[in-house]
């Protein structure tokens, strides 16, 4: 590590100062900020178009896919109790209790 450093300093003689800001630099930078946030705060219809747009992700992606994974989780029990059933007991008893919570996750 200290090789890294030596090689470092040898190829940069002149170390750099360090950054320094204006006096009113972080009072421009706040006055930025502040004018691109300040729709979304004061705008009431910012908020709800926000709430419309999550609720809009929720009813449109997130139901549907959770669906989807519970029907495939219960379709996946079926199958392994078909499989299992035969001849052992744990497996069937395994593959009925996925089918129950497969269930339960469509409802």
């Amino acid at each position: 590590m200290i090789k890294i450093f030596k090689i470092i300093a040898r190829t940069n003689p002149t170390p750099t100062p360090p950054l320094k800001l204006r006096v009113g630099a972080g009072k421009k930078l706040l006055g930025l900020i502040t004018l691109f946030f300040a729709p979304l705060f004061v705008s009431a219809a910012g908020v709800i178009d926000l709430i419309d747009a999550a609720s809009g992700i929720v009813s449109e992606v997130l139901i549907p896919l959770a669906f989807a994974l519970a029907l495939f989780y219960f379709f996946w029990g079926v199958a392994k109790y078909i499989r299992t059933s035969a001849g052992d007991e744990k497996g069937a008893e395994e593959g009925k209790k996925i089918m129950i919570w497969g269930i339960i996750g469509l409802l």
